[in-house]
């Protein structure tokens, strides 16, 4: 007996999404640092920086203000905010500006 196995769009492996959240993660664990510290270094609380980190970004301030922190925190890590940012909108984490 034969099984036909079918590869349809549904069945194709797709490649999850990497958010500026875990990226800037990455950086901040690689650079010694903890969230405190970059909580302290913006100025914000660390609730913000853990909803950064795990790119829930429905449950912080808006998209502008959202930018400003990830330009802080990558800056703080030594990545470009130019790449962090564009993950940013690549990964439809934000509203498109109009």
């Amino acid at each position: 007996m034969t099984t036909t196995v079918n590869n349809g769009p549904l069945a194709a492996e797709t490649k999850p999404k990497v958010g500026p959240g875990s990226l800037l993660k990455d950086a901040r664990i690689a650079n010694g640092l903890g969230i405190d510290d970059i909580a302290i270094r913006l100025r914000l609380h660390t609730r913000i920086i853990q909803g950064i980190e795990r790119d829930d970004y429905e449950h912080l301030p808006p998209p502008t203000f959202v930018r400003g922190y990830l330009r802080g925190y990558a800056r703080i890590v030594g990545r470009s905010s130019v790449d962090i940012i564009e993950a940013y909108e690549k990964n439809s984490f934000s509203i498109p500006l109009l």
